[in-house]
């Protein structure tokens, strides 16, 4: 009898001794767990989001492009690398763009002129080594349209965007306006650029915020 207790006895000692060890672990495990629970979060409050940006209108609408990255991010972000590229072919800086994309046709190449072409106006800056905040914008290319620049500067306006977006937005500004004036034509030529998914996605999307637009209006009601 004594020796039955005494081997349930180191048995339940051995048992506390296990159950202390698991709970030990158990404690450091979700310890470190926590730690980088934390420290997901913090990265995820402190992430930044670089976007690019482009516009064709000032703020007092005169027409003037500009070409810009914002950090939609919650932290700041440092800039290390940036590169340009045009139709698939990385190019050397603002000035290269601009002489690859948008200079006229008819210009030699061999005699490019590019502030005579942008009639001194075109302003750019450099991005990389930079520090943006949160919500600090930085307009890496400025160019105001003035009757000198006017061909450059539409070529530059239209390289802004690609083929397929391009189509979407023209299609769009038709459907928009008038969507009876909507073709055959003009739906092949979207479809050049769109696949059919793509195409039926937009018209329900131009469709559903047109339609609440003039809902409102005749409401009365603000524009959301």
């Amino acid at each position: 009898m004594l020796k039955s207790k005494g081997r349930f006895g180191r048995v339940l000692e051995l048992a506390i001794a296990l159950a202390a060890l698991v709970t030990s672990v158990t404690s450091i495990w979700l310890s470190l767990s926590q730690g980088d629970d934390m420290a997901r979060l913090v990265q995820a409050q402190s992430w930044p989001y670089l976007e690019y940006e482009s516009s064709n209108t000032g703020n007092d609408g005169a027409p003037e492009i500009d070409l810009m990255v914002r950090n939609a991010g919650v932290g700041p972000a440092k800039v290390e690398s940036f590169s340009i590229s045009y139709d698939a072919k990385p190019v050397r800086g603002w000035a290269a763009l601009v002489a690859a994309c948008c200079v006229p046709p008819e210009t030699p190449r061999d005699r490019i002129d590019l502030p005579a072409l942008t009639d001194n106006r075109m302003i750019s800056s450099k991005l990389i080594k930079r520090v943006l905040r949160a919500s600090d914008t930085v307009v890496l290319l400025h160019l105001p349209k003035t009757a000198a620049n006017a061909p450059l500067w539409t070529r530059l306006d239209d390289a802004r965007f690609t083929a397929q977006e391009s189509a979407a937005m023209r299609y769009t500004e038709v459907y928009r306006l008038d969507y009876t004036s909507v073709d055959k034509v003009l739906v092949d030529e979207t479809l050049e650029h769109l696949t059919e998914s793509q195409f039926i996605e937009l018209s329900i999307c131009i469709a559903q915020f047109t339609g609440m637009g003039q809902l409102f209006a005749t409401l009365g009601l603000p524009s959301m």
